[in-house]
């Protein structure tokens, strides 16, 4: 991308379902940040009611979508989740933090040629470049790590999980996502 000069450079996974992105300086954006910065455009741009995101979204995108009084439909942590919320037809957009993006007025599935043809008409319409706007939005540490945890006890986990988390905020689909003030675990 830098040595053409380019605006942004775009890989396309061998499924043809995730892209990855370089802005215009060469930098290379890992797939959360690809995702809070396109969710930022899009909303801007469009204006939905109502965005879908599995539960591992990062909170960044859950504060834009509270920002543009964006309703956001939370899914399990994975693509057909993901998909199966785009049948709601207040669903436009859904994102997921692995290079996904989709448009249903195009697809109801992840499509990367189709999502790198629409992140640059959301750059065009915006007049932004994915660049500007990675150093405009502030960036927030996105850490994920395994816990080793036998099988047999993974359902005293989830209930000691649950029970620690009764008065809390937290959502209850695909585990135990507990909010913490601008972070979450």
């Amino acid at each position: 991308v830098k040595s053409t000069g380019a605006d942004v450079g775009f890989m396309i996974d061998a499924g043809a379902e995730k892209i990855f992105a370089v802005d215009e300086s060469g930098c290379i954006l890992e797939s959360e940040r690809l995702a809070v910065l396109v969710t930022n455009l899009y909303l801007a741009a469009n204006h939905p009611k109502k965005i879908a995101v599995p539960v591992s979204i990062p909170g960044q995108v859950e504060a834009l979508a509270k920002k543009h009084k964006t309703k956001i439909v939370y899914t399990a942590d994975d693509g057909g989740s993901v998909i199966q919320a785009t049948e709601d037809p207040d669903v436009n957009y859904a994102v997921e933090p692995k290079g996904g993006f989709i448009f249903t007025d195009f697809h109801f599935a992840f499509d990367g040629m189709f999502a790198l043809v629409k992140i640059l008409e959301l750059l065009a319409k915006t007049g932004y470049s994915l660049g500007r706007l990675n150093e405009e939005i502030p960036k927030q540490a996105f850490v994920a790590t395994t816990v080793p945890c036998p099988w047999e006890a993974k359902g005293q986990v989830m209930r000691r999980m649950t029970e620690f988390s009764e008065n809390k905020r937290r959502l209850l689909i695909d585990g135990v996502k507990i909010f913490f003030d601008d972070a979450w675990v």
